[in-house]
């Protein structure tokens, strides 16, 4: 028996060393940035998003095995990867590129995401694999013995609010279950005025739902253009859910959050 909950792989080039302007991914020079899946789970990468100095970035995938999922020598990441439409006033709208096929990672295997810059100036890149881990075992809310009550469910959004992050600073905001109801997150929305990365820890269970920090444009944006989760983030009753927020615009940075979803009585 498994469950899947959501997880985010990130692959972060800080900075990608510039390329040729405007060059063909042939007469590109190609850096590697590897990662060994954690050894919890297999996982399935679904969308793909990314931040960046310049947009004019090549990619390439390969696993363990040496198999690569796309043409050599390397895509193109406008046209791959999801993108963040700015809509003004911090009000960012992600579009979230959805694969045709989910890319599969066994649990404690490597995996290379290799870019190539062809803007010609030095480019900070942070690419971000949305997709499910395939948890084994019964999902913690079974495992809980739950017994929610007939006509118990209904829609429920906290928010959270971390205004005025000084320049560089953190914030580590917290949402909290009541008692005798789970929350089940399905959306995350965010209105932020500056850049920022986030870390999320799923209440009641102590496990990050990422590999390294997120560039918060990565995982989600307005309501032109949010999360739509793959799977809940399960928040049990009288536990929290745990941010950690930092600043990565060298400003007083105020960012809001909205996680959207179903709270269930037992």
């Amino acid at each position: 028996m498994s469950w899947k909950m959501p997880f985010w792989y990130n692959f972060n080039a800080l900075p990608l060393a510039a390329g040729t302007a405007n060059a063909a991914p042939t007469a590109s020079v190609f850096s590697s940035i590897p990662l060994t899946s954690q050894p919890d789970a297999d996982f399935e990468a679904l969308r793909l998003a990314y931040t960046n100095t310049d947009p004019r970035v090549y990619l390439n995938f390969k696993d363990s095995t040496g198999k690569t999922f796309n043409d050599d020598p390397g895509l193109d990441a406008r046209l791959y990867c999801g993108q963040l439409l700015n809509l003004g006033a911090g009000g960012n709208a992600l579009i979230l590129k959805n694969l045709a096929k989910p890319i599969p990672i066994p649990a404690n295997t490597s995996f290379t995401a290799k870019m190539a810059d062809f803007s010609g100036a030095q480019n900070n890149v942070r690419l971000c694999m949305h997709g499910v881990k395939d948890m084994p075992g019964v999902p913690p809310w079974v495992m809980r013995g739950r017994k929610y009550k007939e006509g118990g469910e209904q829609h429920w959004t906290v928010p959270a609010y971390s205004l005025g992050i000084a320049a560089n600073g953190n914030a580590q905001p917290s949402i909290a279950a009541p008692a005798r109801r789970d929350l089940f997150i399905t959306k995350i929305l965010a209105i932020r005025t500056g850049a920022a990365t986030i870390e999320m820890n799923a209440g009641g269970s102590g496990m990050d739902l990422q590999n390294s920090p997120i560039h918060l444009d990565n995982l989600t944006g307005n309501i032109a253009g949010y999360n739509q989760l793959l799977q809940p983030i399960y928040i049990p009753a009288l536990s929290s859910f745990w941010m950690n927020i930092v600043d990565l615009s060298g400003a007083t940075n105020n960012v809001t959050l909205h996680f959207e979803g179903v709270m269930k009585e037992f």
